[in-house]
């Protein structure tokens, strides 16, 4: 075989790019095509093919997440749950400074984990901001690409078992205290294991909310019991140290916004639930710290009528269904302030549901309630303990026929995402 002189070889240095620069775009490359085929072939099983992409793409290439993160500027969210719609309240934010729908901005889910990020940011159109939900191990390995956010929101960590949550908030006290740049923590003045996490921020903006459901009880330095609202301090305090609720700079009172400046907003916002607001007070601090002025925050977010699908009524068979997401105490709690149709239905997947029993379900009295999927007699069981009745259907869609008024479906993450492929989101 003849060999091509060696002075007219192209190679990667004569072209003015190291051998190894070019060689982990071109792995890059395989791995996205890998990924692109593996989606397509995970879509015919009815598979989640953004994620099935994104696990192809990293196992290819394994330095696919800080290649795809450092390629345009973007925001972290931290949480166990209502990441989802304070990133769509942010992403509606942003679009609206920017005055138009067609420049492009990627959002990813806390669920997807960080495949789903990679899959979300390997298009062949780059971003102008991406806005990442992660749970906090995952924004830990975030935090270590090297490639800092623009912004670090840390919402709260209710859900996760105590021992884990103390974990995890360590963790990313770590993984913020080893950011040298001054890059915007905006945290949960709420929950003591968030405020724990920020504490070492160099700047942090704190958020007051307006939740009810607290279940951490200890202080996450000495062990103590948390006090509440006391003469001397509102909201926690432990009595033995000098560890207490920040002082706010964001708060919200009585349905209204009061934002670092002393000025009060009414958000009016088209989403239902009271926790809503909580979220749009992170977008909004959030969407400060990246120059956008609160008039045009509040045009964005009132044109926000859908967070990746939840809370938007859909079409499943004959039922016009609402998609209500839960998977722990408090995330039901939750959804049970968002209940507005006489049917209520409980879609489960296979992932088991103790949880349920730390939950009260007073407020579903009075209504229709069904239980459907794999965990349905589970479901039933529960609220039958609690004096309600329920019909267990095993198939969803038996459970969702013949609603004409409509239904509200509190799902768990697994048969949410079945519930849109059956309503072709």
């Amino acid at each position: 075989m003849s060999r091509e002189p060696e002075g007219k070889r192209t190679t990667a240095a004569h072209r003015g790019v190291p051998a190894t620069a070019a060689s982990s775009r071109a792995r890059f490359g395989v791995a996205s095509l890998a990924g692109r085929v593996a989606a397509a072939a995970s879509r015919i099983t009815r598979q989640d093919g953004a994620a099935v992409r994104g696990q192809v793409i990293r196992r290819v290439d394994p330095a696919a997440l800080s290649r795809v993160v450092r390629r345009q500027p973007w925001v972290l969210v931290v949480g166990q749950y209502g990441t989802t719609v304070l990133s769509s309240l942010l992403v509606a934010a942003v679009r609206a400074s920017h005055g138009t729908h067609e420049r492009p901005l990627a959002q990813t889910e806390a669920d997807d984990g960080l495949d789903g990020v990679v899959a979300a940011l390997t298009g062949r159109v780059v971003p102008e901001l991406a806005v990442i939900a992660a749970r906090p191990d995952d924004a830990v390995e975030l935090l270590a690409t090297g490639d800092l956010p623009r912004a670090i929101v840390l919402v709260n960590s209710s859900g996760a078992a105590p021992n884990e949550r103390y974990a995890q908030a360590r963790r990313l006290r770590a993984a913020i205290d080893r950011i040298h740049a001054v890059v915007p923590v905006i945290a949960d003045a709420d929950d003591p294991m968030t405020v724990l996490a920020a504490g070492s921020a160099r700047r942090a903006i704190w958020v007051r909310g307006t939740r009810t459901y607290h279940d951490q009880l200890l202080c996450p330095g000495c062990g103590s019991i948390l006090t509440w609202n006391t003469d001397d301090h509102p909201g926690w305090s432990c009595p033995r140290r000098d560890y207490r609720q920040p002082e706010p700079d964001y708060v919200v009172q009585d349905g209204k916004i009061t934002d670092a400046e002393g000025q009060v907003w009414d958000p009016r916002l088209p989403l239902p639930g009271r926790l809503i607001i909580d979220q749009a007070c992170f977008a909004l601090a959030t969407a400060g710290t990246l120059g956008i002025n609160a008039g045009t925050v509040f045009v964005g977010m009132r044109q926000c009528d859908d967070a990746l699908g939840r809370f938007t009524p859909i079409k499943l068979g004959e039922t016009m269904a609402r998609l209500i997401v839960a998977r722990h105490p408090a995330e039901f709690t939750d959804a049970l302030s968002m209940i507005e149709n006489p049917t209520v239905i409980m879609a489960t997947d296979d992932t088991e549901l103790p949880w349920l029993w730390d939950c009260d379900p007073a407020p579903l009295a009075g209504r229709t309630m069904i239980a459907t999927g794999p965990r349905a007699p589970d479901v039933a069981v529960r609220l039958g303990h609690a004096g309600l009745d329920c019909r267990d259907v095993p198939e969803p869609a038996a459970a969702l026929a013949g609603h004409r008024r409509g239904a509200d479906v509190i799902a768990t993450p697994g048969a949410f995402r079945a519930l849109l492929r059956l309503g072709g989101r």
